[in-house]
């Protein structure tokens, strides 16, 4: 007997066909991966056995019988627990009351006892994160943690994880991992939302293919063929970034000769360089970011303005956009999108300049600019008028890329520019900003994935305890695996 079964299952939002008559079983002891692109229906399907979607018709089956799963305290009372995209957590509270407020069973236990199985829990997985901080003062994959450890602290006999690795660095997904084995082990069953075929590979038991709101394909693990997945999602094929674009060192777009608050150089970036931040050390990492975008006014920064380098303490975001700064934040939800305002006016937020007309916005100029980025960026939406809250995860992220890297930017400050977009989509983001690099531009890479910066970069910067530790030159003076061991302090250039 499945565990949970869906049949005929559909959800339309408008024009938008999310979901399709979809049928789909998940058995006890089972972890189903869920493969597509962005807007394939994966988190529509995740968010409606939780309870947070009700669908337009079909029906869900737990345990055999017929279950109307119409709010996540049902699902919560059924065993059915989850991890969205977006962290559900209360941001005034520390991670330990988060996790004890997930714990509560009514029935009081001393403090000490409770925080020291949060402590036991926390360490398996390799949280970094100090049970003692705020939520609120977390980055993006910390949170994202917390909600890992939340969700499992609920003992659930189901768990929904809804794309939970793009924000994690390799230590973190591997240990995500062993939970999740260990939780098959005990009998419980994970439904694992994602689109990267390597990492359904290997963890999942079956790999059900979604394409357009439907089933395409449900593989056996006897069936796991990485060519054929990828064929499946992409049927008309992939495309590829191809060969990195080698930067053009020419003037100085931007110099950071030193970063007070954090005690080291960042250096020069020069016009023409992709140049890489990795490193386990988030905090310094957001130190860095803020003091590029005017949030931090504690730290010396110059830009070349006018053939001089100018000091631009001073200057807030507005000025830098208008210098030319594009800034593609980690956290899209708090930094990136108003998600209760409409598409046409998420793609207009941050313009230095709109298509005008005797002073005033040329509305329908503006409509047709953003139309068209939005087509060269593959963005689905209903309507330019609809909440950007209504788009899937992928397609909010390709908004925000089609915003930040229209035109010609001088500066691009990239933060995880690739979370939460398929295979298609992160090639297509990294060609483009070989373009820009190529036609001038320079930019700084923060990223979890140390694959994606040795693709990309012409020079990745690798931070420890704080201090950037040493520079590596791709497929010269290093590989992921030196990387890797700067980034634990186990070696320094």
């Amino acid at each position: 007997m499945s565990l949970l079964e869906l049949i005929g299952v559909s959800k339309r939002y408008g024009e938008t066909v999310a979901l399709d008559d979809v049928s789909l079983r998940i058995g006890r002891g089972e972890i189903v991966g869920i493969l597509g692109e962005n807007g394939a229906g994966k988190s529509t399907l995740a968010r409606i056995c939780f309870g947070l979607v009700q669908p337009d018709r079909g029906q869900l089956r737990w345990n055999g019988d017929i279950v109307r799963v119409h709010s996540p305290r049902v699902a919560l009372r059924l065993g059915i627990s989850m991890v969205q995209q977006r962290p559900s957590l209360v941001r005034s509270m520390t991670v330990a009351e988060n996790l004890i407020l997930a714990r509560s069973t009514g029935v009081w236990s001393p403090r000490k006892n409770r925080e020291g199985s949060i402590r036991r829990m926390s360490d398996s997985l390799g949280t970094r994160a100090d049970l003692s901080s705020k939520v609120a003062s977390l980055h993006t994959g910390g949170q994202q943690q917390v909600s890992i450890l939340l969700a499992l602290a609920s003992s659930a006999h189901l768990l929904i994880l809804d794309e939970p690795t793009s924000s994690l660095d390799s230590h973190e997904i591997n240990s995500l991992f062993s939970s999740l084995r260990d939780m098959r082990a005990s009998g419980s069953s994970v439904l694992f939302v994602t689109h990267k075929v390597q990492e359904a590979l290997a963890i999942c038991d079956r790999i059900v293919v979604m394409r357009s709101g439907r089933v395409a394909n449900d593989y056996g693990r006897e069936e796991f063929i990485p060519d054929s997945l990828s064929t499946e999602l992409f049927p008309s094929g992939m495309r590829t970034v191809g060969s990195r674009v080698p930067g053009m060192i020419a003037e100085k777009v931007m110099e950071s000769p030193l970063l007070a608050a954090l005690g080291q150089r960042l250096g020069n970036i020069h016009s023409g360089e992709v140049v890489g931040l990795v490193g386990v050390d988030c905090a310094t990492k957001t130190n860095i970011i803020d003091s590029l975008v005017g949030l931090r006014k504690d730290a010396p920064l110059n830009f070349e303005h006018h053939g001089a380098m100018v000091n631009v303490i001073g200057w807030d975001i507005g000025h830098r956009i208008q210098w030319g700064l594009a800034y593609i934040p980690g956290d899209r939800y708090s930094c990136g999108l108003a998600l209760g305002m409409s598409v046409i006016d998420n793609y207009c937020l941050g313009r230095s300049s709109l298509p005008s007309a005797y002073g005033w916005v040329d509305e329908r100029a503006a409509r047709s600019e953003c139309s068209e980025s939005l087509r060269a960026f593959d963005v689905t939406y209903s309507s330019l008028d609809a909440d950007v809250a209504t788009m899937s995860g992928g397609n909010q992220q390709r908004l925000l890329l089609a915003r930040e890297l229209r035109g010609s930017p001088r500066f691009i400050l990239a933060v995880n520019p690739t979370q939460g977009l398929d295979e298609a989509g992160v090639a297509f983001v990294h060609l483009r900003i070989q373009r820009l690099s190529a036609e001038g531009a320079a930019a700084l890479l923060v990223t979890a994935d140390i694959d994606e910066a040795l693709r990309l970069c012409n020079r990745v910067l690798v931070m420890f305890g704080g201090n950037i530790v040493g520079e590596v030159i791709p497929g010269i003076t290093g590989d992921r695996f030196i990387i890797a061991h700067m980034m634990t302090g186990m070696v320094s250039q």
